[in-house]
């Protein structure tokens, strides 16, 4: 049951936060927060200590390369806290495959916004969050949660 709970708050975070992103460049805490303390209840709840701890792990994995592009410039925080969302419902053994297809989707996204400002000059801008919620849901489609 904790994967298909986690799935749902999840799938609601990266709904809203693709919305919001498409609309306004920013993802509010408003979602974040919220997503990331239900993810954590719902494995402490649901699996333990150790399900929590997992949660913790894979947050953390995912918090601080995104934190260190945030850093240098490259994105912005809410993109941050919605990755860290991902890896506390994913957990740890999951989020190295999700980051890898947000990057992926997210470098397709980078070279489309380059190809769409082509001529035209300024900077192109990306709302990661899109890169985030496609990415996380192409890992999950290859590889999905297993058990109950």
């Amino acid at each position: 049951m904790l994967p298909w709970l986690l799935g749902g708050v999840l799938a609601v975070s990266l709904s809203i936060s693709l919305v919001t992103d498409l609309r306004s460049r920013r993802i509010p805490n408003l979602v974040t927060f919220p997503a990331f303390g239900a993810a954590l209840l719902l494995r402490m709840a649901l699996g333990g200590w150790d399900a929590a701890a997992d949660g913790l792990l894979g947050a953390a994995i995912a918090f601080v390369p995104f934190f260190l592009l945030a850093w240098a410039g490259g994105m912005g925080m809410g993109d941050v806290k919605l990755v860290a969302v991902v890896g506390a419902c994913v957990g740890a053994e999951r989020v190295p495959w999700a980051l890898f297809c947000i990057a992926l989707v997210g470098g397709l996204q980078g070279v489309a916004a380059l190809l769409a400002r082509r001529g035209r000059g300024g900077r192109a801008t990306v709302p990661y969050g899109v890169a985030i919620a496609l990415g996380t849901a192409c890992a999950l489609a290859w590889r999905p949660w297993a058990g109950g």
